[in-house]
């Protein structure tokens, strides 16, 4: 029997290696708007890029994740793995894009142009999945607060310099506050090519573990503090899917779950509850004339009667919301909770990479 012959990559015919170059899979990539890291002075802590248009460092940056995939790695092959490549994805703004932006100081109306800077010169619409992390408010007096604690009535648009029609994965991040305006800021609506819904959480905080809380147990091993949101754009991260069974029992998206500075509300604190007040929001999002202000000031016990009325409301009450808030009133929880959504929903870990062997051990994500 004559032995096989193998060629050499560069022999091969140009459409095979074409086909190839083709056929390499994208990896699974999250990008999302954070504030642009600053230290106690305001000098910036990401000393790599420390500013852009005009010398100035941006407002916000749109962070991707795993951070060492920032720019595929075939576009660092050669011309022909670049221009099969290329014509796949998106380019980005190279200079720090621009949002302009009007708010509102007291009784005056000024101008307040918004920076953000990408971490990544392209983007993959079929693939990557475009991230909610907060809504944050536009530069001001406040800069980069929570947009609740802001009062601003139009949070930064979080897909800035995106192209909303192509988008085809979002995530939204457990946020410990300001939920809602988070969803409002996603705009469903506007995304036609939405495929599919993932909810993020976060890994241990890198820099500040704080050890395990009381009642920890010994297969779990997990650290107290969650990762800061902003933290995504100095430290390189892994992705990890998981499967509904996991998200829902597995203690530590359970009664271990990692704290937040700014803490949790006890009733949503479980993954499996969060994510259920998540799919109430998203249904009156889809009703035609929900504002989705319930994190203001003003309708904070509003926000809590309504909280009670998704996790506990007898069979047969009907939504607590009046009609400017709620399009479909007189519904009730069965028909909110049952809703069926025309994407698909799944849960994905977004932890340092120095923690995923941990978590792999702790089997809160698959070891393959």
């Amino acid at each position: 029997m004559q032995d096989a012959e193998f060629y050499r990559f560069a022999e091969l015919p140009a459409e095979l290696r074409l086909l190839v170059w083709t056929l390499v899979p994208f990896p699974e990539r999250v990008i999302g708007l954070v504030p642009y890291l600053k230290d106690a002075h305001g000098k910036p802590k990401d000393q790599r890029r420390p500013s852009g248009q005009n010398g100035r460092a941006p407002h916000f940056v749109q962070t991707m994740q795993p951070s060492h995939l920032g720019i595929f790695p075939p576009m660092h092959v050669n011309r022909e793995a670049r221009s099969v490549w290329l014509s796949r994805l998106a380019r980005l703004d190279q200079e720090d894009h621009v949002i302009p932006r009007e708010r509102r100081e007291g009784d005056r109306l000024t101008a307040g142009p918004v920076t953000v800077r990408f971490q990544s010169p392209f983007i993959n619409y079929e693939t990557d999945i475009v991230a909610v992390f907060g809504a944050w408010q536009p530069p001001g007096l406040r800069d980069n607060l929570p947009h609740h604690l802001a009062g601003d009535p139009a949070p930064t648009d979080p897909f800035a310099g995106l192209d909303r029609s192509k988008i085809r994965r979002v995530g939204l991040s457990e946020l410990p506050y300001g939920l809602e305006s988070a969803i409002r800021a996603l705009d469903i609506k506007r995304l036609p090519a939405l495929e599919e819904f993932s909810v993020l959480t976060l890994g241990p905080d890198p820099f500040r573990q704080a050890g395990r809380g009381q009642g920890a147990s010994n297969d779990s091993a997990s650290p107290e503090l969650e990762m800061a949101v902003g933290d995504l754009q100095r430290v390189s991260c892994d992705i990890h899917d998981l499967d509904v069974s996991t998200a829902r029992s597995h203690p530590f998206f359970d009664a271990e779950r990692l704290r937040h500075p700014a803490g949790l509300s006890p009733d949503i604190r479980p993954l499996s509850k969060y994510t259920v007040y998540i799919k109430a929001l998203l249904w009156h999002a889809l009703s035609a004339n929900w504002t989705l202000e319930l994190d203001s000031p003003e309708l904070t016990e509003l926000r809590w009667e309504f909280l009670e009325y998704v996790f506990d409301g007898p069979q047969g009450v009907e939504c607590p919301l009046p009609e400017d808030l709620c399009a479909s009133v007189g519904h009730g929880c069965d028909e909110m909770l049952r809703w069926q959504p025309g994407f698909d929903v799944s849960y994905k870990l977004v932890c340092a990479r120095s923690w995923s062997a941990t978590a792999k051990q702790a089997r809160i994500v698959s070891s393959d």
